[in-house]
């Protein structure tokens, strides 16, 4: 499987109009995430990327990202299951020549709209943002997705021009965030 997302800065005026569309279903909690990403040492384009996610419920989900399937980082195949143990397997990791990228922490409330997951992060040091995702089979079904996305983003009033093409870890990377 293949997540198509992309995120942008949110303004209020988008966030309002989110909670009064029609069909939207929003869970009643907002999450703490704890997100550690791990890569390869000698894998400079960050073609495999390692996620263990840790929430405020104490499970924790591995991920593991592909190289993206497009030119920016909206786009990656994806892997995630949920483990017990983390720590030893983070451990083994660490020990084995990959390293930690980025660690990052941030407050969730997730919305369902059709086909699309979205997300309203208010990422530590980064800010507030949306992230709108819609998770397709194979490659040919990446620009169906991101056209969705978009008509969807310009329906809550955000711009083409304010979407962010890269995920959280470029851009906790770009700030100097460890």
């Amino acid at each position: 499987m293949i997540e198509v997302e992309m995120r942008a800065k949110l303004p209020d005026n988008a966030k309002k109009t989110l909670d009064n569309l029609p069909d939207i279903q929003k869970s009643h909690t907002t999450h703490y995430q704890n997100d550690i990403y791990l890569k390869h040492t000698k894998d400079v384009d960050r073609n495999l990327v390692i996620r263990f996610r840790k929430n405020d419920t104490n499970d924790v989900l591995l991920t593991f990202k592909g190289k993206p399937s497009t030119n920016d980082d909206t786009a990656r195949p994806e892997y995630e299951m949920k483990i017990t143990q983390y720590e030893q397997l983070l451990q083994l990791l660490l020990s084995s020549g990959y390293e930690r990228l980025v660690v990052i922490d941030k407050s969730r409330q997730t919305y369902t709209y059709y086909n699309m997951e979205i997300n309203i992060d208010d990422v530590k040091w980064l800010g507030l943002f949306i992230e709108v995702e819609i998770i397709v089979p194979t490659e040919d079904d990446i620009p169906t997705a991101k056209k969705t996305i978009l008509a969807f983003l310009k329906k809550i009033w955000i711009d083409e021009k304010e979407i962010v093409n890269q995920g959280y870890v470029p851009l906790c990377i770009a700030a100097g965030i460890k």
